[in-house]
């Protein structure tokens, strides 16, 4: 997906308002580099597409330290809460078939509307998995009309 309008290049400002307390964090963890995801996102963005007037935020979703890796759960909530705008925490623990069904279902107390990113490190692998919201879904099969390619893209 292109960004025409060139909305996204906003999310440089508000990434850079980190900028202090980021080196604060490196500093402090004795990190030479590292690259830290944000989610850009405004009330009216809806998978990826954004509206011109809408106040946008940026909130941390992961953290890759050089010789490190990603941080696991613990380590990166313990050196970012409270510091840097982060999405949503709901817990660390196993992730069963209840909890996936009370996601899709929208059920799921602190869930957005698009559903979450779960991430676990097993033998020292880092996966992840998404799980959407039902109705984020169908919303997104409306949105796209016949073009498979572009929800499948978006999904």
């Amino acid at each position: 997906m292109s960004d025409e309008s060139g909305i996204l290049n906003r999310s440089k400002d508000l990434i850079l308002n980190y900028e202090e307390e980021t080196h604060n964090i490196f500093k402090k963890n004795k990190w030479q580099s590292g690259t830290l995801f944000f989610e850009f996102y405004g009330k009216n963005s809806f998978a990826g597409f954004h509206e011109e007037d809408d106040d946008f935020k940026v909130s941390l979703i992961d953290a890759h330290i050089s010789r490190i890796g990603y941080l696991n759960p613990r380590d990166y909530i313990r050196t970012f809460e409270d510091k840097i705008e982060m999405s949503s925490f709901l817990k660390i623990g196993k992730f069963n078939k209840t909890l996936l069904e009370q996601i899709q279902n929208g059920d799921r107390p602190g869930v957005t509307f698009e559903g979450v990113i779960g991430k676990a490190f097993v033998k020292n692998k880092h996966l992840r998995v998404k799980v959407k919201n039902k109705e984020w879904i169908e919303k997104l099969k409306r949105k796209c009309g016949e073009n498979e390619n572009l929800f499948n893209k978006l999904l």
